[in-house]
């Protein structure tokens, strides 16, 4: 239930953001240069539109009623996402790409 209520949550934010585009262009770097090729073309538009849709609520804040330690790893992957869509924003090649998800490592 939990999840139902996070992805309800997650769409309804991806409908109007203003950081919209800079998610999808994570969103879509993150598919572009995935290496292991494990996800197939169902689980691939599945997995983009899960990871725009939390790269929305992190420009926004939306935690779900998350609380505690669940709180806490959450605002840690936010910032993360928020660096790595940044960088990601204006990339022109996987190798670009590869250095923002290593800022976000650091």
């Amino acid at each position: 239930m939990r999840a139902l209520i996070l992805s309800v949550a997650l769409l309804s934010i991806a409908a109007c953001n203003k950081n919209k585009g800079k998610c999808e262009a994570y969103a879509d770097w993150s598919m572009k240069c995935e290496k292991d090729g494990a996800l197939s073309g169902d689980e691939k538009d599945q997995v983009k539109t899960m990871v725009t849709g939390m790269c929305l609520a992190a420009f926004e804040g939306e935690y779900a009623g998350a609380t505690g330690d669940s709180r806490k790893m959450m605002e840690e992957m936010y910032e993360n996402l928020k660096k790595g869509a940044s960088c990601a924003e204006s990339v022109k090649s996987c190798d670009e790409f590869k250095k923002c998800e290593d800022l976000v490592k650091k």
